[in-house]
């Protein structure tokens, strides 16, 4: 996290000192170190979890707090809006009135990751970013569904996305496969196995449903308050 820190306080006296047009993007690169730093912490924290789950049977997931989900996913459509300006997102109504059993940063985290794989690997053919966002609540049980309207990816390659530094491949053969291949921007691969990790901690999961050329839908499902 040093790196992080330094990034951090260099960024600090930029939007100090700077203009404010260069200000503002300053304050960007603060907002990205912060998230970036919580979900170091998350992950560190999930290891002790983990770490002492394995050295004793009666270890449990933590207890959730309840959470507003149209507060939770307005706060991080406002920041993903400001990392991707044409970004275009659709969102249900029913995030206003339905809340969820889970912490509120780890759900942040998990989209905020979402929208970013969108970013990266979810652009239509005219290169545009568009997700949607639906809420369903079931019985105990709500569902959040993130779409995007990309490039998809084949079955085997969806039993796969959630493997520790595993990368997702253009879906097609050829020419194009190369092509789209190129627009894939490196990564490191760990980003969805740890939204399913944190997810599993506040007694939720973590689907997804894809099709080559028709996009990929990330499924959430949250505890609903009793």
């Amino acid at each position: 996290r040093n790196p992080l820190a330094t990034i951090g306080i260099q960024a600090e006296l930029i939007a100090h000192k700077a203009s404010t047009s260069v200000a503002a993007h300053a304050s960007h690169i603060i907002d990205a170190v912060r998230r970036a730093e919580k979900l170091i912490q998350r992950w560190i924290d999930e290891d002790k979890h983990r770490a002492a789950g394995s050295r004793t049977s009666h270890a449990q997931p933590s207890t959730s707090p309840v959470i507003h989900l149209g507060a939770v996913v307005q706060r991080v459509l406002v920041q993903a809006q400001r990392d991707y300006p044409d970004m275009i997102a659709t969102l249900d109504n029913r995030f206003e009135v339905h809340a969820a059993t889970c912490d509120e940063q780890v759900l942040a985290l998990v989209l905020s990751n979402l929208i970013n794989n969108a970013h990266k690997y979810g652009r239509d053919k005219q290169g545009q970013l568009r997700v949607d966002l639906r809420l369903r609540r079931r019985g105990k049980q709500v569902t959040l569904r993130l779409r995007d309207h990309g490039l998809g990816v084949t079955p085997e390659q969806q039993a796969l996305l959630f493997d520790k530094y595993h990368r997702a491949i253009a879906p097609l053969n050829g020419s194009a496969a190369q092509e789209n291949t190129k627009r894939l921007p490196s990564g490191t691969g760990v980003g969805l196995h740890l939204c399913r990790t944190l997810l599993g901690l506040q007694h939720a999961q973590i689907e997804v449903f894809s099709k080559p050329l028709y996009g990929t839908a990330f499924v959430i499902y949250l505890p609903a308050p009793i």
